[in-house]
């Protein structure tokens, strides 16, 4: 809501000139400047974008390879323990 009002404020702000001025630019064909600069703005975005994606990647390979450990972990111990019980009860217990 704040960033609302501060939107309108802005909006509010702008004289009749720049308005005009806006007009015209949007008319003008682009020059080969505000290509480059757009060009620019998108490989420069993509990159960004791509090592963002890398990083996540890695993280979360790391993250699922951690967690599968750590369940391995606990189903070796479980399994250990289960043999310990059946050992204790064969040991005790002959049937």
């Amino acid at each position: 809501m704040r960033w609302r009002r501060r939107m309108w404020r802005r909006r509010r702000r702008r004289r009749w000139w720049m308005r005009r001025r806006r007009w015209r630019m949007r008319w003008r064909t682009p020059t080969t400047t505000t290509i480059l600069r757009r060009w620019r703005r998108m490989r420069r975005r993509r990159r960004r974008m791509r090592r963002r994606r890398w990083r996540m990647r890695r993280r979360r390979r790391w993250m699922r390879r951690r967690r599968w450990r750590m369940r391995r972990r606990r189903w070796r111990m479980r399994r250990r323990m289960r043999t310990q019980e059946e050992r204790g009860r064969q040991r005790h217990c002959p049937r």
